[in-house]
């Protein structure tokens, strides 16, 4: 209800203005207000009604009167609320002259303190986001689905040399090579149309254009945006400058090219110094066993029979040592398969035993053997497995003193797997060259290799055997009580 004055105005003006309170001001004095701007205020109408209006705004927006007054849109403002504090209000008006002669204002007062809250937090929100869009290194464009910029990140500008205003409100396609950008938009149109996504939703490489002509590889993400109240459609793209990446791309494939010419060229030399050295190294080793033959049945003095002798047993190890050479250098270039069959372990063990035979008993070393079950069948290649026991049993040997032992006994560890292990009572080694023992010319075999013979390889091999098996290796060893190598490999099934 409504207090009355002498020029109150028909109550269809109050009606035409959509407002939670309500006021009228002649000669700057409230002559009438509507309920709803009492509860606002939380004034009485004798506190309100014949005094200056003004009174009503919080006194540092005072000056806002006169604007009240003329503006042509609402005015935001602070209205007092009674017992202190304030709201902010959006006041607006209209203006009439009463049958008097008099001007008389109509005030519609709004309390937008919530929209302002809203307001602020939105523009915080918008802020924040620039703020974090521009701390991005990576260059981020908006688009609409006409193809024009709607905002150019920092990192953009940079990637690009444009600056934001230059972009935004243009076409994106001023960023890509002329070639591409029919093709781009005609990827957005289509994803427009039929909700099929070429480029939006995935990444891929592209060519980019900066503004001085000049072109640049780059990796580009596009995704849609939530739509927008309005119904209309955005994009986002990310994109990355992957100059430097494509330019070690390039160079790391010259290395690889120039890595596998090496490969090439490197088993080409041991491959022609195998042949080399592998004929006239037959040669000897087959005339010093004739030698060795011939002065055994002659009854040549002992001395002549120990030099053929030399001969044949330095020139088998020179051949070992180059089969060595040849098989680490193959499994070295990864080149190096393995033909699976089945294999019987007795056979392998029985093989090797006969090849160290006669090593073994020139230096009283006893060979003992414990298969737990002779009909055990490895799945592997009968040569490899060959090689894996012979590098072990032979390493037994050579470093165990005379007169010690050599022991290869085998057991079932789980379904599947057989556990072979070569354990002597050599001399054992140190724990530090444990890790480092089947390192190629790391391990401690190199270390003895001079004294005992060979390139000191031999368990560099065994163990990339091993692998290709499927296996494993290990080792346990106390210096000055022996070693235990113990191989784990597939059954046949």
């Amino acid at each position: 209800m409504t207090t009355p004055c002498p020029n109150a105005w028909p109550d269809s003006l109050f009606a035409t203005l959509t407002a939670e309170g309500l006021l009228l001001v002649e000669d700057g004095r409230c002559t009438e207000a509507n309920p709803a701007l009492f509860r606002l205020t939380g004034f009485e109408p004798g506190e309100i009604i014949g005094r200056p209006w003004t009174k009503l705004l919080a006194p540092r927006h005072r000056a806002d009167a006169a604007r009240c007054f003329d503006a042509a849109a609402p005015v935001v403002t602070e209205v007092r609320r009674k017992g202190g504090g304030a709201f902010v209000a959006e006041i607006e008006s209209r203006r009439r002259a009463a049958p008097d002669g008099a001007v008389v204002h109509a005030l519609a007062v709004r309390d937008v303190t919530h929209r302002r809250d809203a307001e602020r937090a939105m523009a915080d929100a918008v802020a924040d986001l620039a703020a974090v869009l521009d701390a991005m290194r990576n260059a981020v464009v908006t688009m609409d689905g006409a193809g024009v910029v709607r905002s150019f990140n920092r990192a953009a500008e940079e990637a690009f040399g444009y600056r934001a205003d230059e972009v935004v409100g243009g076409p994106v396609t001023r960023l890509m090579p002329a070639d591409a950008g029919a093709t781009h938009q005609g990827y957005v149109d289509r994803y427009l149309s039929s909700g099929v996504g070429t480029v939006i939703g995935r990444g891929r490489e592209v060519v980019a254009r900066r503004k001085n002509g000049t072109t640049f590889p780059a990796h580009l993400a596009v995704a849609e945006m939530p739509p927008r109240i309005d119904g209309t459609r955005r994009f986002v793209g990310t994109l990355i400058d992957i100059t430097d990446m494509k330019r070690t791309e390039h160079t790391l494939i010259e290395a690889r090219l120039a890595a596998e010419a090496a490969d090439r060229a490197k088993t080409r030399f041991l491959s022609t110094l195998s042949h080399e050295l592998r004929t006239p190294l037959n040669a000897i080793n087959g005339f010093s066993q004739l030698l060795e033959m011939a002065f055994e049945r002659g009854g040549v003095d002992e001395k002549h029979l120990h030099y053929a002798r030399a001969i044949h047993q330095n020139g088998n190890a020179l051949l070992r040592m180059l089969d060595d050479m040849m098989e680490y250098a193959l499994l070295d270039l990864g080149r190096k398969t393995i033909d699976v069959a089945e294999v019987a372990l007795d056979e392998v063990v029985e093989t090797v035993l006969a090849m160290l035979d006669r090593r073994a008993r020139e230096k009283r070393i006893a060979l003992r053997v414990g298969l737990h079950d002779r009909d055990d069948r490895l799945s592997g290649e009968r040569g490899a497995l060959i090689q894996i026991l012979f590098c072990l049993l032979d390493n037994a040997v050579k470093f165990t003193p005379p007169d010690g032992t050599v022991a290869l006994t085998t057991r079932r560890r789980r379904e599947g797997l057989v556990e072979i292990e070569v354990a002597d009572t050599g001399m054992g080694i140190a724990p530090d060259k444990l890790d480092r023992l089947f390192i190629p010319f790391h391990g401690t075999e190199p270390l003895l290799a001079s004294e005992h013979g060979g390139l000191g390889i031999g368990l560099a091999i065994a163990k990339r055997l091993v692998d290709l098996h499927g296996g494993a290796i290990r080792v346990a060893s106390t210096p000055g009580s022996g070693s235990a190598f113990i191989v784990t490999l597939p059954v046949w099934i």
